[in-house]
């Protein structure tokens, strides 16, 4: 944005007449006055205030005030040459008051005028005034360009204001009301994990209410993203960090926060909010997640998953570079034993069946699968055998060190468990099995009590997708309560009429170690029922629909009396013989009717013997699963 001055708009540098700043479009690489268009009338401004806040104004006033460029002569070079060409018979010229000084602002885009007038005005006030992390840098970009004095200060300082206000507002709350709490997942006591705190921190100004204000700005208020998000997705506004010193400082200050928004891979996988902010991501702030040994999981296959996630709408805006160094982020030797032997397999195979394609996105050969696979259980010997053959299989190069690597990320799953509520809707479960026929057997899944849910009726650990689901025989006086599994929807990739080998998968895979309780009410007293517990040892199908479960939901008993139409409808049928056909007609409207009075008075029989058998479980309209995940030992998942 260089400015510069209008040819033919001289001025006396002594004269101390004021000059004027004009913005005007364009490409700053083309020459002035080329297919440039002005967008706001000549500013009013002081020469002597831009030359000394501004090094490039500064420059610009000296060159076309001492005459040095042809294209934009002074009024002194007008009196030498006057007086070179010695007295002349014209008249003398009646003194003039000389034009202003103007300088031109090219600019990129008409986008850029509000920041260019707030870098101008920042030479008068000192001050700049920004409403958001997008504007700041908007103006740290201007007054970069043209080397407006402690500008780039003031910016630096207001983003890191943007992005401390969500901690400050967060603490305040928690001041005055003496608690927080987030929704989402608790522990076995209720209390929210602590990564959960710190993402309500992080995001206090896109969840939090406001305390004043119309309704108007309430709303804006609650769907305004966090200022760190606001930051990584200004990318393509960031000064570079190598050269930039204190930006660089900047971004080390706001990936804590990033990666606190976030919290966890589970809560991302699960939240649909979060979920949409995860792949909205621009590369950078991804591989600043997947860096960090803060961003929590419950295993390394689910920050797989995390990022399959994101390839699965970000891989044609990617380069194989930026796959390549995302992909090496990865922890894969911590990975569970389902993705060691099955899914990191599959997905090397379609790297090698579709190079260059979603199919292929993580670059790995089945040989590096294997060595990985190894590694985690080997002796430390056999490691760095396997650190070298790894190597050779990388083509000579060095293998991605964070394959290899031992150190777990936080463990998002507390040391007493991660619960998870399931309800099954009374009217659902009542008009389902009501309608069972004899022998016939009806299955139900249980929905996520929580708000924000992703995945309607399943949720997904362990870089898998998992499902609750009760399973009642007609007439049994017990339902099982099932748990299954399938691959998430990100790995059933498509490119053209291939789709991935990922998808195919049917394998069996290690149960979600897990224990589920009921709800129960009886005699006023509410209670809580141990259903049944899954350990890693126990084995579930994977890409199956049936699960692992046992019939362990006692139901009580009830019968249903016979409707007093079923004993009239034969006298009934038995009359008609002896009548006209006008009674007749009129006699099998009426037995119609009384045959549909008869199906609603047995359907509402069967749906009453089933709300008494699930009484005990049926508990202000719906039936309630708890679910308490607990961590997957490693040694186990070895």
């Amino acid at each position: 944005m260089a400015p510069e001055a209008e040819p033919g708009a001289p001025e006396d540098p002594n004269s101390g007449a004021p000059g004027n700043t004009h913005a005007q479009a364009g490409s700053r690489d083309r020459p002035p006055g080329d297919d440039l268009r002005v967008l706001v009338e000549p500013l009013p401004a002081h020469k002597v205030v831009l030359w000394l806040a501004s090094e490039r104004f500064q420059t610009q006033v000296e060159r076309w005030s001492d005459g040095t460029d042809a294209a934009g002569p002074s009024s002194k070079r007008f009196a030498a040459a006057a007086e070179e060409a010695g007295p002349q018979p014209q008249p003398v010229p009646q003194p003039q008051r000389p034009l202003p000084l103007q300088l031109r602002v090219p600019l990129g885009s008409e986008e850029e005028l509000p920041a260019a007038l707030a870098a101008i005005k920042f030479a008068y006030t000192g001050r700049i005034e920004v409403c958001s992390v997008r504007e700041a840098l908007q103006v740290w970009k201007q007054a970069d360009y043209l080397q407006m004095k402690g500008c780039v200060e003031a910016c630096v300082a207001a983003v890191r204001e943007k992005l401390a206000a969500p901690a400050a507002a967060a603490a305040a709350t928690v001041s005055a009301d003496g608690a927080s709490s987030v929704a989402g997942a608790t522990g076995s006591a209720g209390q929210a994990p602590p990564a959960a705190t710190a993402r309500a921190a992080a995001g206090a100004s896109s969840s939090g209410e406001a305390s004043s204000g119309d309704a108007g700005s309430t709303s804006a208020a609650a769907t305004a993203p966090p200022p760190v998000l606001e930051l990584y997705g200004c990318a393509a506004l960031w000064p570079d960090p190598e050269h930039e010193p204190a930006f660089a400082a900047l971004l080390t200050e706001a990936k804590p926060q990033l990666v606190a928004h976030f919290g966890d891979a589970l809560t991302v996988l699960n939240k649909q909010q979060l979920y949409d902010q995860m792949r909205a991501l621009p590369a950078v702030a991804l591989e600043a997640l997947l860096e960090s040994d803060d961003f929590g999981t419950d295993s390394e296959s689910s920050v797989v998953l995390v990022l399959a996630e994101w390839m699965q709408v970000n891989y044609s805006t990617t380069d194989a570079a930026t796959r390549r160094r995302l992909c090496g982020l990865l922890r894969l030797s911590q990975c569970s034993r389902a993705y060691l032997d099955w899914v990191l397999p599959a997905l090397a195979l379609d790297h090698l069946l579709h190079p260059g394609t979603p199919l292929g996105w993580l670059p790995i050969t089945l040989q590096q699968v294997g060595c990985i696979a190894r590694y985690r259980i080997a002796p430390k010997d056999e490691q760095r055998m396997l650190n070298h053959i790894l190597g050779g299989l990388c083509g000579g190069s060095d293998p991605p060190e964070t394959w290899l690597r031992t150190k777990r990320r936080r463990q998002c799953v507390p040391s007493q468990g991660l619960s998870y509520r399931f309800v099954l809707d009374k009217q659902e479960l009542v008009e389902k099995l009501a309608g069972l026929q004899p022998g016939n057997n009806g299955r139900l899944e249980l929905e996520p009590d929580a708000e924000d849910v992703r995945l309607g009726d399943t949720f997904q650990a362990m870089g898998l997708t998992w499902g609750l689901s009760v399973e009642y025989e007609h007439g049994s006086a017990l339902a099982g309560l099932w748990l299954s599994t399938c691959l998430p929807a990100a790995y059933a990739v498509r490119h053209g009429e291939c789709c991935s080998e990922v998808s195919k998968l049917v394998r069996p895979v290690a149960a979600l170690r897990s224990s589920m309780y009921v709800q129960t009410c009886s005699g006023g007293q509410r209670g809580e029922k141990l259903l049944l517990s899954f350990s890693e040892e126990e084995a579930i199908c994977l890409g199956k629909i049936f699960g692992a479960g046992v019939e362990v939901i006692e139901l009580g008993t009830a019968s249903v009396a016979a409707p007093a139409a079923v004993m009239q409808q034969q006298p009934l049928a038995a009359g008609l013989a002896e009548r006209g056909p006008e009674q007749q007609e009129q006699g099998r409207q009426q037995g119609s009717a009384a045959e549909q009075q008869d199906q609603e008075q047995q359907r509402r029989a069967r749906e009453a013997t089933v709300a008494a058998q699930w009484s005990k479980y049926i508990i202000e309209g719906r039936v309630t699963v708890r679910m308490l995940m607990l961590r997957h030992d490693a040694a186990a998942m070895a």
